[in-house]
């Protein structure tokens, strides 16, 4: 397994420990979790692949 390293404020860290500590994760359990999750919404969108089109390009593409 890769290892990744990056740069986080103190508090931010606190709080993650804690939220780790709550939740009975390892810290590095909850970064794969929230990682991932941010993959598959860049990979598939957030619901599932569509686009999110303002109501403007909604309407200019419904007239094409």
């Amino acid at each position: 397994m890769a290892t990744v390293s990056f740069r986080i404020s103190d508090e931010s860290k606190r709080e993650l420990d804690e939220l780790s500590a709550e939740k009975g994760y390892h810290l590095s359990k909850l970064f794969r979790k929230a990682i991932e999750g941010l993959r598959d919404a860049m990979r598939h969108g957030p619901d599932g692949g569509a686009f999110d089109l303002s109501l403007k390009d909604r309407l200019i593409l419904a007239s094409q």
